[in-house]
């Protein structure tokens, strides 16, 4: 893995993240992926943008959709469409209402229409109160999967003050963990989650969490079904 000029994280040609910070040493990712017209879909992407990320970015290709991984992951909506006009805009169903509602203006569609051809999948976690939607796709022959609010990885020694005394409380890490929050109060059955988690995670060599650092190795894809 190679990180490129203005703060991309290349992970494959196909696959680009970048983490933004939210305050208090909390850090969100955001994640670049192909689409089949060769052009490049944006997962959460973030309200500021320090001068040359959108150019480093462009390098690799036009932005043609920007998705909100939930209800909640929407402040930077705005400004990317402002950027990228011809960009569509997607996030989950479950997610839409609260979306339309927040940002008036903006023409927000279901995440199902929007093709992603054979090499990436967005995919709507079912029971979810807030639309949350992950990415599939490959890193050198194995699944890699972007776990928008579900899965975090989160160094909460490096938090500030009371935010990382909240995190330690709420159990939202150290490390590699499924959102206590989430799982609580955004699931509606977590059996049906865990059973979904546990027919289609398969060879799992890469997660991005929403919060914190990538994770590589083996076994990560029967971690995430065991967490949940």
């Amino acid at each position: 893995m190679e990180r490129t000029e203005r703060d991309w994280q290349s992970l494959s040609a196909d696959l680009l993240v970048r983490a933004y910070s939210l305050g208090g040493g909390n850090t969100a990712n955001m994640v670049a992926f192909r689409l089949p017209d060769r052009g490049l879909g944006v997962i959460s992407p973030s309200a500021r943008v320090r001068d040359g990320v959108l150019e480093a970015l462009e390098e690799h290709g036009t932005v043609r959709a920007l998705i909100a991984p939930n209800a909640y992951h929407t402040l930077g909506l705005p400004v990317w469409s402002q950027r990228f006009p011809e960009a569509g805009v997607y996030a989950g169903e479950a997610a839409l209402a609260r979306i339309r509602k927040r940002i008036p203006g903006l023409d927000v569609a279901p995440v199902s229409i929007l093709h992603t051809g054979e090499d990436a999948a967005l995919i709507e976690l079912p029971q979810m109160r807030n639309g949350e939607t992950l990415l599939r796709t490959t890193v050198d022959g194995r699944e890699a999967w972007y776990g928008g609010d579900v899965f975090l990885n989160v160094n909460v020694d490096a938090l500030s003050g009371a935010l990382g005394m909240f995190f330690r409380v709420a159990g939202m890490g150290p490390g590699f963990v499924v959102n206590p929050l989430n799982r609580v109060v955004m699931m509606r059955d977590r059996g049906a989650v865990r059973a979904w988690a546990a027919e289609t995670l398969g060879d799992v060599g890469v997660v991005i969490p929403g919060h914190g650092a990538v994770l590589t190795g083996d076994g990560l894809g029967a971690r995430m079904t065991a967490m949940l």
